[in-house]
């Protein structure tokens, strides 16, 4: 695809998806993102990052589950972001900051399904009507 590399002038693209489900003990919403050993996240990078040869572009795309509950500490504090819990997802090149977002919104669409499921068969009401709520922005520090 010819415009697979093509760089976004203007600064780092950011998409930020919020998690409209709370981590709990019996469903554990950051575990069903990330997947055994990070392998949902991998595998969207993985996919995202490759080059017009084929090989991986190293800084292609990040995409890193942030706020309460997602287990990723940061800042001089080392503590868990104090926001709600989020996907987000940054990169350089447009379609593979497009391609990354498409597919964590597939990924969170997958995971509400299973999350009505579970509460289905728990005798739980869903939390909040389920919907993707995300933030995009551009950083213009290069």
């Amino acid at each position: 695809h010819p415009s697979d590399g093509k760089l976004n002038t203007l600064g780092k693209l950011f998409c930020k998806f919020y998690v409209q489900i709370e981590n709990e003990p019996g469903f554990q919403i950051s575990n069903r993102i990330l997947g055994a050993k990070g392998s949902n996240i991998k595998r969207i990078i993985e996919f995202c990052s490759k080059g017009p040869n084929g090989l991986p572009m190293a800084d292609a795309i990040k995409i890193r589950l942030r706020g309460r509950g997602s287990g990723y500490k940061e800042g001089p504090q080392n503590r868990e972001s104090d926001e709600k819990l989020n996907i987000t997802v940054c990169s350089k090149y447009i379609d593979k900051y497009r391609k990354a977002c498409t597919f964590v919104q597939e990924l969170l669409i997958n995971i509400y399904e299973e999350y009505k499921r579970y509460c289905e068969r728990n005798g739980f009401e869903p939390h909040t009507n389920l919907t993707i709520q995300k933030v995009e922005n551009i950083s213009t520090n290069q």
